[in-house]
C-alpha cells in the first residue's frame, strides 16, 4: 500500500492499492483506489478541457492569419478601401478568441448558477450570419449554407451569450460532417418562438443517446470517435438558452444527421411579458 502511494505521488497517475489482508487495512486501500480514479478522471477532464480550447480557437487564429497574410511586407498593401476591410476583420476575430477565453471560464459561472446576461435588442439574422461567416474560410471542405427570412427577427438577449451557443452548433454539425457534406443555419419566426436550426448530413445521433446529449462530459459513441472533445459544449449551450427563457431541440437518424434547434422569446413577446 506504502509503494502505490509512493508510485502515485511520483506521477504513476495510475499506480493503485492492493485491496487485501485485513478488514481495516482493505477499507483503506479501497478509499485511496477511489481517490486515485477520482483525480485521474478530473486530471482526463482539464486535459479534455484544455483541447477543446485550442480547437475552439483554431478558426478565428485560421482566419487572423489569412487575413494578414494578405499584409505581408514584401507585397504592396491593398487600397484603402480593402486595407479597413482587413483590419476590421483582424479585430473582430482578435476579439472572438479573447471571448472564447471567457466563455471557457464563464462555464464556472454556469455551473455556480451566476452567469451574467447582458441584454440588448438585435436582429437574430445578424447574429447567424456573423457566426457561419466566422467560419466559412476555414470550413472549405463543407458547404456553409444560410437561409433568412426577409423581414427582422428580433431578439432581446445577450448577444455574446448566443453567439456562443451558436458556434458551438455550428461547429459541431462540421465536425461530424463528412467532407463535402453541407451544413445549412436557418432562422425564422415560428409562433412566438425565434427558431435558429443548425442541420448536418454527419454520423447522426442514436436515439438512446439523444436523451443525454445535454449532460456534462456526456459524449455519444457514434461523435466520441470522429473528433475531439470533452462533452461540455453542449451542456454549456443548454443552460445559456435556458437562461434566456428558451431551449434546444434536437431530431437526428444514425448514419443521416442531425438537426439542433435553438428557441427563444420573440422580442416581442418579451417585451409585453
Amino acid at each position: 500500500m506504502r509503494a502505490a502511494i509512493d508510485r502515485h505521488g511520483a506521477g504513476s497517475h495510475d499506480a493503485r492499492a492492493p485491496q487485501g489482508g485485513l478488514d481495516e487495512l482493505r477499507e483503506i486501500a479501497v478509499a485511496f483506489n477511489e481517490m486515485a480514479a477520482a483525480l485521474a478522471e478530473q486530471r482526463k477532464g482539464q486535459l479534455g478541457i484544455l483541447a477543446g480550447v485550442a480547437h475552439d480557437l483554431r478558426n478565428p487564429l485560421a482566419a487572423l492569419k489569412l487575413t494578414v497574410d494578405g499584409l505581408r511586407p514584401d507585397r504592396p498593401l491593398p487600397c484603402e478601401e480593402r486595407l479597413r476591410s482587413m483590419l476590421a476583420r483582424i479585430g473582430k476575430e482578435a476579439a472572438r478568441c479573447d471571448r472564447m477565453l471567457t466563455d471557457r471560464m464563464d462555464i464556472a459561472r454556469i455551473e455556480g448558477g451566476e452567469l451574467d446576461l447582458r441584454r440588448e435588442a438585435r436582429d437574430a439574422r445578424e447574429l447567424a450570419r456573423d457566426v457561419v461567416e466566422l467560419y466559412r474560410p476555414t470550413a472549405t471542405a463543407h458547404e456553409l449554407r444560410l437561409s433568412l427570412p426577409e423581414e427582422p427577427v428580433p431578439l432581446c438577449c445577450d448577444p455574446i451569450r448566443i453567439e456562443q451557443v451558436l458556434n458551438n452548433l455550428v461547429a459541431n454539425a462540421i465536425k461530424y460532417s463528412p467532407a463535402g457534406g453541407a451544413v445549412q443555419v436557418t432562422v425564422a419566426r415560428v409562433g412566438a418562438d425565434v427558431s435558429i436550426a443548425v442541420s448536418d448530413r454527419g454520423v447522426g445521433i442514436a436515439a438512446d443517446d439523444q436523451r443525454r446529449l445535454f449532460e456534462r462530459y456526456f459524449r455519444a459513441p457514434l461523435s466520441s470517435g470522429v473528433a475531439p472533445g470533452v462533452g461540455l459544449g453542449l451542456w454549456a449551450a443548454l443552460r445559456i438558452a435556458e437562461a434566456h427563457g428558451g431551449r434546444i431541440e434536437v431530431t437526428s437518424t444514425a448514419g443521416r444527421g442531425s438537426t439542433f434547434t435553438l428557441r427563444l422569446p420573440s422580442a416581442s413577446d418579451e417585451a409585453t411579458a
